[in-house]
């Protein structure tokens, strides 16, 4: 493994000894039907005979109620993993606004990025990226819309 790679299995063993979720490790280990010394053999970094599934790690994800293993390989390959909370979870109704901006943003981002595979840019492609612009745009503009209605609307309360 390279230098830089970090240990996915360490980080989510870190992650099921200390769920934010409040869950113990014996707890996620049960609900992913694995006995608790095997799951931590198969997720420790010093362990090469087992091997964590794959499979599982969604699941182990979300009962330990984080996504670090996502951040952690996102910063592995040059980029960022963003959480989009649910909008019923949002605790101002600006925060829906926000998540489809950074969604629209990073979607547009992609697009670029698939359009520079070939360092090409065709009329097709850039047709597809100034909708994909426009779109990210508009969302920002309407989030900065929302913030400028929520601190009017706000204004007497504080």
């Amino acid at each position: 493994m390279k230098e830089d790679t970090p240990n996915i299995g360490a980080v989510c063993q870190r992650l099921a000894k200390h769920a934010p979720s409040g869950l113990s490790a014996e707890q996620i280990a049960y609900r992913l039907g694995r006995p608790y010394n095997t799951l931590m053999s198969e997720l420790s970094p010093l362990r090469d005979t087992h091997k964590f599934d794959v499979n599982l790690l969604i699941p182990l994800m979300r009962l330990a109620g984080s996504t670090e293993p996502l951040h952690e390989m996102a910063r592995a390959l040059g980029g960022v993993y963003v959480d989009f909370l649910p909008v019923s979870d949002a605790a101002h109704p600006v925060h829906g606004q926000c998540m489809a901006s950074v969604k629209s943003f990073g979607d547009m981002m992609v697009g670029t990025a698939k359009a520079l595979e070939d360092n090409i840019i065709t009329s097709e492609e850039r047709r597809e990226l100034a909708r994909l612009g426009y779109r990210a745009v508009g969302d920002i503009l309407a989030l900065l819309f929302q913030i400028d209605e929520a601190e009017a609307r706000d204004r007497g309360r504080a």
